[in-house]
């Protein structure tokens, strides 16, 4: 803050001392006169000339607002605009939300607050004060709007009454308590004391007035909004935590009127934001406010014209300059061109610096620093120098150092518990070297070394003061280096107690030992300024120039492969491949220190100046290529067999052969023996033609072998007609001929070969044979009939003898159940019922052997057949049945008798006869009873069928009764 003498009165001038001397019997006349107080941050005179003490001192009152935060800000940061640059951080579970005014501060109820830091004008003492803010409460918990422990504080209680306290009397409940501040909604809370009376107002109006008689003492505490900060002296918050948002929180030195506070609510007064604003008078100097305003900006000389600024810290080869002038992010960014960018450890607090911004630190947080990792180029080890400009935050005396800039194990350069100069490096000598002690407000400090010389000289050069120089002689050793990074404001290890507390810039460290001349021009720094617009010096916002006599070098040039480093990143032709571009797209482009070359791509080739991609063959030689696996420079010839491109359309596949391209002649054969095939100009042409041709649309193979033979067809038009007259090969049947044309007959057929039916037996005494069709059949095994009667359809059953067929029911005979075992017979009724089976061709003609068995059940006596094959007239065939109750076999008339009497009636009994061209034998129930002496085979016609039941000869009845398995 700066102390103005103001030359109108005298009585002012003293007044801006502290104190005026008056007769004590009355008030001076200038009691009640505009005036400015030291206590805010500008010249304007809104205070008022009040007596004290009795009346025997003055002093400058209500001169505006000790602290004014509106709690806009996004980040912890949370500005002071009253001018006094009180600067306070949000900690824990602080985020911004909709205010009262624009923004406010959310804070969770938990952890959540605003840490205003014991600034010295928050110190009250005396008689008066006044506390005001826009509150939102969220619950009803007895909490803080703004306390400072030991001191004074505003709280809301939990009937949502607000009391107020100080050192008078710290006992809220015991002050009293008035005024409701209501949940989920904006209510605007003040407490006004003039050391009789403490006054509660809410919404702007007073809500009641209590005692509190005394003066407040001034105590070192730190203050918080939004939870109780302990008692005296204290630190931290430990209880009464709100919920909710605070917005536009003030604190004055003074009492204000009741009208005072209703202007509050619609804003704290613009009058008290008296910072030096670009384009004003804020400060009341009576000049418009221009270079060191709030809102100023760096502008550079630029020598050249090319919009950049030359950088004196480059200039002078520093390998880290850090001039703190980032707007907003934790990247802290190294100017020098070695690319040593740090980061804040926690959110950054910048302010107001000697040039543009600078680094704020509290001296209270334990990771509040700014870092950086090890760097080859900061390990120095025969020179060095160290520069940074420092404005001490508190005067106090400190219990540690404050480093200002630390390498980790290596140099510091800082101050002492007692504000001096300190600089040291373990390994080069042994405890530290001290310079004179830094004073309030900005102060420039240097500590420049070299081997060579053994001399260490530590300045210390405040802004507007005379530069001082202590010199340190015979240190010629070798400067220690570690595996460490870097830090300003702290000890690079999180948590050390060294912490620096104020505003640190324009951090540089140099790999050389500084001249005086140098340094002098560092403290001058007439390189850039931060002013409110250009001017025809200073005109430019980038820097970076390491040539401000050529506007072809800057940060933004393009480097040439020359070995100049043009674009001022202190590397020689790096990335001036570019300016070696050749124009061919094959060749790979590189500089090296000022030396253009060129290489030639993996897969290309370079010919005679022109650029191919491997496998590109040669312009009018196709058996020549591009093969960089032989040579990038000529063409190379092809292997032979390669395919190639002999210009002529009407050939195909087309390959090197001793570098000469042969191709093969086009197919234009389209396999139709109707049209001319022929190739002109890579196109092939069909042209019908007339004729008659042999043909066979069979395989090959066939054409000649059985029944299978060729035939004519006719061309017309192209296409050719039907083959006419040709056999082709048909299904292969079993019919004794060759169908499938292929030299053998009947061969799917298996035909002679033995095998089973559908017999009793598992035994193969079969044959196969063709039935004149596609089909075989097994013939000769078991039953040539075989009627079990287990399945009847209508007045059919299936033969299941190898025979085939079906057997057919005549009359009303029907399905009735068989002999035990048997399952089902036929019922016949004696009249007209019978059973019939068909005149099959295996048992026709001469019969060497045969064989009837049937099971029969009669009903009444009389002469029967039961298996029969008609014959002419009355005589049947075969005739096996009964004659005079007697079991008798007829060939013809022949009557072959067996002597077996059959009387049996209702009972089942199986009866049999076989037949051989010598004997015929009869069996009953299976046991041979009787055998008859024959001649010859048997005769079985053709043209009639086999019956069971009844017969054409009128000599027998109808069987009366049922058979079964025929």
């Amino acid at each position: 803050m700066g102390y103005i003498m103001h030359q109108s009165r005298l009585l002012v001038a003293l007044l801006l001392l502290g104190i005026s001397p008056v007769r004590a019997e009355e008030c001076p006349q200038d009691a009640g006169l505009a005036c400015d107080s030291i206590s805010d941050s500008d010249q304007c005179k809104e205070g008022q000339i009040v007596c004290t003490s009795g009346s025997t001192q003055v002093s400058c009152e209500r001169d505006g607002a000790l602290g004014y935060w509106p709690m806009d800000d996004i980040g912890p940061e949370v500005l002071d605009l009253s001018g006094a640059g009180l600067h306070a951080i949000a900690l824990g579970g602080v985020s911004s939300a909709d205010g009262k005014l624009g923004k406010s501060l959310s804070l969770n109820g938990t952890n959540g607050r605003i840490r205003l830091a014991d600034f010295k004008p928050l110190r009250i003492s005396g008689t008066s004060m006044t506390v005001a803010a826009w509150v939102y409460p969220e619950d009803d918990t007895p909490a803080m709007i703004l306390h400072k422990g030991g001191q004074y504080g505003l709280r809301r209680n939990s009937d949502g009454s607000l009391s107020f306290g100080n050192s008078v009397n710290m006992c809220f409940s015991c002050v009293g308590k008035a005024g409701f501040v209501g949940k989920w909604s904006w209510s605007h809370v003040a407490a006004v004391w003039d050391g009789q009376n403490v006054a509660i107002y809410v919404n702007g109006a007073l809500q009641q007035s209590f005692a509190l008689v005394g003066a407040m003492t001034n105590q070192a505490s730190v203050p918080y909004a939004g939870c109780y900060a302990g008692e005296d002296g204290g630190t931290d918050c430990t209880k009464e935590w709100f919920n909710g948002r605070i917005d536009e929180l003030v604190v004055y030195d003074h009492t204000l009127t009741a009208a005072q506070i209703l202007s509050l609510t619609s804003g704290v007064p613009t009058i008290q934001k008296n910072a030096a604003i670009c384009g004003s008078d804020k400060d009341c100097d009576g000049q418009s406010d221009g270079a060191g305003s709030l809102d100023c900006t760096t502008y550079w000389k630029d020598g050249d014209g090319d919009g950049y600024g030359i950088n004196p810290y480059v200039a002078l080869d520093a390998v880290g300059y850090w001039p703190m002038d980032e707007g907003n992010g934790i990247t802290v960014n190294d100017l020098s061109g070695h690319l040593n960018h740090g980061t804040c450890l926690n959110t950054p607090l910048r302010r107001n610096g000697r040039v543009g911004k600078a680094h704020a630190f509290d001296g209270l947080s334990a990771n509040s620093r700014l870092h950086g990792g090890d760097a080859d180029s900061l390990d120095l080890t025969t020179s060095l120098s160290i520069s940074a400009w420092i404005k001490v935050g508190n005067q106090n005396v400190h219990q540690e150092i404050m480093p200002v800039f630390d390498k980790k194990g290596t140099y510091q350069l800082g101050l002492s518990k007692e504000g001096k100069v300190r600089f040291e490096w373990p390994g080069l000598f042994s405890g530290a070297k001290y310079g004179k002690a830094v004073g309030s407000g900005w102060v420039f400090i240097v500590a420049t070394w070299s081997q060579s010389s053994g001399t260490l000289s530590l300045y210390s050069w405040p802004a507007n003061g005379s530069k001082s120089k202590k010199v340190f002689t015979g240190i010629t050793g070798t400067g220690s280096t570690t595996n460490g990074g870097w830090a300003i404001g702290q000890y690079p290890t999180a948590g050390h107690k060294q912490r620096f507390d104020g505003l640190i810039d324009e951090v540089a460290v140099f790999k050389k030992r500084l001249s005086d001349s140098e340094i002098d021009s560092l403290y001058n720094n007439d390189s850039h300024r931060c002013a409110c617009s250009a001017d025809s010096s200073y005109k430019v916002t980038q820097v970076g120039d390491c040539n401000d006599s050529s506007v072809n070098i800057n940060p933004a040039a393009v480097e040439l492969c020359d070995s100049i480093d043009q674009n001022c990143n202190l590397l020689l032709d790096d990335n001036a491949d570019a300016d070696c571009d050749d124009g061919k797209s094959c060749t790979i482009d590189s500089c090296n220190l000022g030396t253009c070359s060129q290489a030639i791509k993996t897969g290309y080739c370079e010919i005679s100046g022109s650029c191919y991609f491997q496998g590109t063959t040669q312009p009018g030689q196709p058996c020549y290529e591009c093969n960089p696996t032989v040579t990038s420079l000529i063409w190379s010839p092809r292997p032979d067999g390669a395919f190639c491109t002999d210009d002529d359309a009407c050939t195909v596949v087309d390959k090197c052969a001793g570098t000469v391209c042969v191709g093969t002649q086009k197919n234009c054969d389209d396999s139709n023996q109707c049209t001319s095939d022929s190739c002109a100009l890579g196109s092939c042409t069909y042209t019908p033609v007339t004729k008659i041709i042999d043909c066979y649309t069979g395989p090959i193979v066939s054409k000649g072998v059985g029944p299978c033979k060729g035939g004519k067809a006719q061309c017309s038009n192209g296409t050719l007609g039907s083959c006419v007259g040709e056999v082709t090969p048909a299904a292969e049947a079993c019919d004794g001929k060759d169908n499938d044309c292929d030299a053998s007959i009947d061969e799917d057929f298996s035909v002679g070969a033995v095998c089973d039916s559908s017999d009793f037996d598992a035994c193969k005494q079969g044959v196969i044979e063709c039935t004149g069709t596609a089909s075989t059949r097994c013939a000769g095994d078991g039953p040539v009939v075989w009627a079990p009667f287990e399945t009847v359809t209508g007045i059919k059953t299936s033969n299941l003898g190898w025979g085939g067929g079906n057997v057919f029911m005549g009359g009303t005979a029907k399905q009735v159940a068989g002999t035990a075992g048997f399952g089902s017979g036929i019922q016949l009724n004696g009249v007209n019922d019978y059973v019939q089976f068909q005149n099959y061709p295996d048992l026709q003609g001469s019969q060497a052997n045969l064989s009837l068995a049937l099971w029969v059940k009669r009903e009444a006596l009389g002469d029967h057949c039961f298996i029969c094959k008609k014959g002419t007239g009355n005589t049947d065939e075969i005739y096996f049945g009964t004659v005079n109750n007697e079991i008798v076999l007829k060939r013809g008339n022949v009557i072959i008798a067996s002597g077996i009497r059959f009387v049996q009636l209702g009972q089942w009994t199986h009866l049999a006869v076989q037949l051989s061209t010598t004997s015929a034998s009869f069996y009953v129930n299976g046991t041979r009873y009787g055998t008859a002496s024959i001649s010859g085979a048997t005769t079985i016609g053709v043209s009639t069928v086999w019956l069971s039941g009844a017969t054409s000869n009128t000599a027998t009845t109808s069987l009366k009764g049922a058979v079964d398995e025929i």
